[in-house]
């Protein structure tokens, strides 16, 4: 979800914990802009890992994909409810 792996120390347990307690690990971006001859630094918080999944693609025979840049439900074939 755009977090720095890192700075912000991911590691296998906080998948657990997301799946097994439906927590939500949060996580923290530093990015530097330059604006107008001035720099400065922003930090942005952001869910680095939820229980959570928003993009799918469901085909014809209500089966679902996860979202695929570049790819959309025509682009699968369902042949005797196997996809190949």
């Amino acid at each position: 979800k755009g977090v720095s792996l890192k700075t912000n120390s991911i590691d296998k347990t906080d998948y657990e914990n997301v799946v097994k307690n439906n927590t939500v690990k949060t996580g923290t971006n530093i990015n530097f802009q330059l604006k107008n001859n001035v720099m400065s630094m922003i930090t942005t918080n952001k869910n680095a890992i939820t229980g959570c999944h928003n993009k799918m693609i469901v085909l014809s025979n209500q089966s679902c994909l996860p979202y695929i840049s570049g790819l959309c439900a025509n682009d699968y074939v369902v042949s005797n409810s196997k996809l190949i």
